[in-house]
Formats: C-alpha cells, structure tokens, sequence
C-alpha cells in the first residue's frame, strides 16, 4: 500500500453512511454521515436525547439501524453482530462481574476467546501496569474505588485488543476530581495505543479537553463536526454556539446593512459580517465569550456602559455579569487578592473586540 493509499484509509477506518435509527414513529438518529480516521479520538457530545449513545450502540451492535451502513476498516459491519466487530466498550455503570476479582474480570474476554493460562496472566498483568492498578488483582469490584472499578472496566475493554474502543459516558459517576484524573489516564492510554475511540459525552469540558475531533448532536442530527478550537471558536450554529462553553447573548438591530452596522445597548458597532440580505431595522443575534470582554474602556473596539448584577467567585476565575441595554454580559477576569473585583451595583465600563462577536442569526 503506497503512502496516500494508507493515508485514505486511515481517513476512513470508522465510516457511518446515511445512518437513522426509529423506534416506532420517534426518529432519534437521522442521517448522520461521520468518518474517523485510524488513531482519532472522537467525541460525541449533546444533550440527554440527542441520539448519542444510540449512535454509539449501532457502532457496538447492540442496536440495528433502521437505514445506513456502518464500516470498520472498509467492511461492512451493520448486520454483524458485537461479537463479530472486533469493539471494546467501556459503560457508564462499569459492568464488571461482582463475583470475579480483579484479574477474572480483566481476563474474562480472553478466557471465552480460547486463550491458554499463560497468555491471559500475561496479558492480564500488562494491562494492569497499563491502568496502574499492579498488585491489586486479587481484588473484588466491592473492595475497589469507583475511579479504579472504571479502570479495570477499560483494562478489560482492551485485553483483547480490539480495533477500536467505545466509551459511553464512563466518567460521569464519578466525583470531580477523580473525573479529572481519569481523563487525563484514558486519554494518555489511548494516544500509547493508538487506538480508534469513540466517546459519548454530554459534558463540554470532557469533550473540549480530551478529542481529536468533536461532533455536536442535537435532536437526533449533526450540528457540528470540528476539533475542540473550531467547535468553540467558531460555532456553526446557533445551538452549537449556546451550547458548548458559556456565551453572552446581546439583542442587535441593523443600522447599516451596506457597512455592517448594528446598535447594541447604545452602541454602534461597525464593520460586522451581517447575514446575506439583511435589513435596516432587522433584529439580530449577537454572542460574545466571556473570556473576551475586558474591564475598562481601552482595551477594544467596542466599549458597553453598565451595572454590576452578579459576582460568581471561581477560584482562579471571578465571573461577573453586567446588566447593559437589557442585556446580560458576562466576563471573567482572574483572581487578584490585591485587587478586590467590582462590587454588585457598580456601574462599569467593559470593552471587546469587534472579532469577538459572532453574529448568529436573525431573530
């Protein structure tokens, strides 16, 4: 295989064409299109409903779809049953068998495939210097964390050495700082393995800090399929835009279609790229990151007057949320312990870039 032969198929190693899935009359996947290349790390990420995980299910076998096809490695899985595919999944409940220690859980793949003593105590005691859990083998799932019941759950997903791994949300049981720690393991993991995952999330954060690529679902269709700078940067839609990170909506309407113009809370804004056909007097949608709004009037093209609402203290961040126009603006600015923020009631004045905003569509 030439160079660019192995470079169109590691485009493709995980191709969904046309999928949809109904139950009954209720479509919850509707025609979803997705390739992940070999090696990638995609996140599914969207509100409970959306179709992720039964998008997720598909892929594993678990559900048949009700029209498109699923490809591993260029063959045709989509009637194959979970077993035939060659998927290790990791759930959100762990699923490990109370009554086996440690090592039968992790061995327990191997076992049903055949595998001789030797090759399942070997293989058994990588993956567990793998996961870090060494020397805890004779341990029952009761006797474990959750963080390290999780671990022998995806030590086991990978025993066998599938094509590629699945992981249906198996963080979210978790307390936060374990969740941490975890994606930081599953992530490094994967990267030493190279393998192929598909991660299910409704968490923003999980899916912005540990992806490759991301794809942002919404009422059972692809909103979005970017990495984590493009789908936060530049949202392609307005639910993609609301949902993922946090953003200030502020209600415009066009002065000057011809030189983009808007007024917002008093303000004219110039030079914005409005929407094709826009009119004077139309109403639009305008959106800003709190990461890029400033305090003080110089540091930005544009400069907002208003009054201090609320003061949400962060630790290394302090959220402030400005009331300006009858709209809410929030900003952030670090922790200073020499410098108190402002107080709620204070009236201020907060700058940003005209590049900041993201005009999203007419109202």
């Amino acid at each position: 295989m030439n160079t660019n032969d192995q470079q169109d198929a590691d485009a493709h190693f995980l191709a969904l064409e046309g999928l949809s899935k109904r139950f009954g009359n209720h479509t919850v996947v509707r025609e979803v299109d997705i390739s992940a290349r070999r090696g990638e790390f995609v996140s599914f990420l969207g509100p409970s409903g959306c179709g992720k995980t039964t998008i997720l299910r598909m892929v594993a076998g678990f559900e048949a779809p009700t029209l498109g096809r699923i490809l591993i490695d260029d063959k045709d899985v989509t009637r194959l049953s979970p077993n035939q595919r060659n998927i290790g999944m990791v759930f959100q409940a762990y699923a490990l068998f109370p009554n086996m220690t440690v090592f039968g859980n992790i061995g327990f793949g191997l076992r049903i495939a055949g595998e001789g003593a030797q090759a399942i105590e070997k293989r058994v005691a990588e993956m567990l210097e793998l996961i870090g859990l060494t020397g805890l083998e004779k341990r029952y799932p009761f006797e474990l964390s959750g963080g390290q019941q999780q671990r022998v759950a995806l030590a086991r997903a990978l025993a066998a050495q599938p094509a590629m791994l699945l992981l249906d949300e198996p963080l979210s049981a978790l307390d936060a700082k374990i969740r941490l720690a975890l994606r930081a393991q599953i992530r490094g993991i994967q990267r030493e393995l190279g393998i192929t995952t598909i991660f299910v999330t409704h968490d923003q954060e999980e899916a912005l800090s540990m992806s490759d690529r991301i794809v942002v679902m919404n009422d059972g269709r692809v909103e979005q399929i970017g990495t984590p700078f493009e789908i936060y940067n530049r949202p392609a839609t307005r639910f993609v835009a609301s949902f993922v990170g946090t953003l200030s909506i502020m209600n415009a309407v066009v002065a000057e279609p011809a030189s983009g113009a808007v007024t917002v809370a008093g303000t004219t804004i110039e030079k914005l790229p409005l929407p094709a056909g826009v009119t004077k007097g139309a109403q639009l949608a305008l959106a800003i990151r709190p990461e890029a709004v400033k305090i003080g009037g110089m540091n930005g093209d544009v400069r907002i007057s208003g009054e201090i609402t609320d003061i949400d203290f962060l630790g290394s961040v302090i959220r402030l949320r400005l009331a300006a126009g009858g709209d809410l603006i929030s900003l952030d600015t670090f922790n200073n312990p020499a410098a108190p923020p402002p107080r709620r009631g204070q009236k201020i004045e907060i700058a940003f870039g005209r590049d900041d905003l993201l005009v999203l569509d007419e109202a």
